[in-house]
């Protein structure tokens, strides 16, 4: 498992390099249409195997209620949403710069969103944690 695990670590981390390239030859918006083509195929490919080879899938499909569908789609608007800031991060930055800033954003976007949806309590440690990336990404953007 592990091996697996490594291997696909190492082509998440290839995205971010793949991105920047693919964005000399395709806009933001063909990029989009071709990822949501192949994460379509895929995730159809899958929806019918588990249909078809474990029952318990639509059964379990049929539990959600309608917050699951709502939360389901706020996280595909947030992944549109990711790809179009990924193309614009990716023109005004250098990879690892890149890669900083978006790593420290996601850290800081799930802080708020536990912080201010889910009523989570932040511990003097979290808050230190949080203002040093703070400072990270604007030691960063003033040279």
């Amino acid at each position: 498992m592990l091996p697996l695990y490594l291997f696909f670590s190492s082509i998440k981390s290839l995205q971010y390099y793949l991105q920047k390239h693919i964005g000399t030859k395709l806009n933001v918006y063909e990029y989009l249409l071709m990822n949501s083509i192949v994460f379509f195929a895929v995730s159809l490919s899958i929806l019918f195997y588990n249909l078809y080879h474990k029952k318990e899938t639509y059964k379990n499909i049929q539990k959600l209620d309608s917050t699951h569908f709502i939360v389901l789609l706020f996280i595909s608007l947030f992944s549109v949403a990711s790809i179009f800031a990924f193309f614009t991060l990716g023109e005004y930055h250098t990879i690892p710069v890149f890669l900083t800033i978006s790593k420290v954003m996601s850290a800081l976007l799930i802080v708020a969103i536990g912080y201010f949806i889910f009523g989570e309590k932040l511990s003097f440690n979290q808050i230190i944690g949080i203002m040093f990336c703070i400072i990270g990404i604007l030691f960063l953007y003033h040279k």
